[in-house]
């Protein structure tokens, strides 16, 4: 199931805001900080997506099934899930000044930066303009809450 486009089938105005996040997202991993980590681009998102689409496909016909908000709050998060990974800092040290050492905490800190990006709207990050400014506030949370839940530590 192609989840996209049962979003615009549900509400264009939802489906044009998620394509302006995707653009956003586009914009944000043209230059990825750390290119010799796993793949966190919007390829990576949309493989995800896809594979959620095989998994919500055997549900579609049931109660159980995403409605238009809960749809559109997933695929917001799945495409902001990895932004953390664009803009960490470790106290006061940049991403460019890290060691090798501080790697695997940039990697293991992403979820809760992308959550606190999302929380926080943000205009701007450490090296690119970013602002996530066709998402309505009051799904903001819900989204920070699952992009923050990708990662092991994170979640309940």
């Amino acid at each position: 199931m192609d989840l996209e486009e049962k979003l615009k089938s549900y509400d264009d105005t939802l489906c044009n805001s998620l394509q302006g996040v995707i653009r956003s997202c586009e914009e944000i991993w043209k230059n990825p900080l750390l290119p010799e980590f796993t793949c966190h681009d919007i390829s990576h998102s949309k493989r995800l997506i896809s594979l959620l689409g095989q998994i919500l496909s055997h549900i579609e016909e049931t109660s159980m099934r995403l409605k238009k908000g809960e749809l559109y709050i997933l695929l917001n998060a799945v495409y902001l899930h990895d932004i953390g990974m664009q803009s960490l800092k470790l106290g006061d040290i940049t991403i460019d000044q890290l060691i090798s050492n501080y790697r695997e905490e940039i990697r293991k800190r992403h979820a809760v930066e992308s959550y606190n990006l999302i929380l926080k709207n943000t205009k701007t990050l450490l090296r690119d303009d970013f602002h996530i400014s066709t998402i309505d506030e009051q799904y903001l949370p819900a989204i920070a809450n699952i992009s923050k839940g990708h990662a092991t530590d994170y979640y309940d």
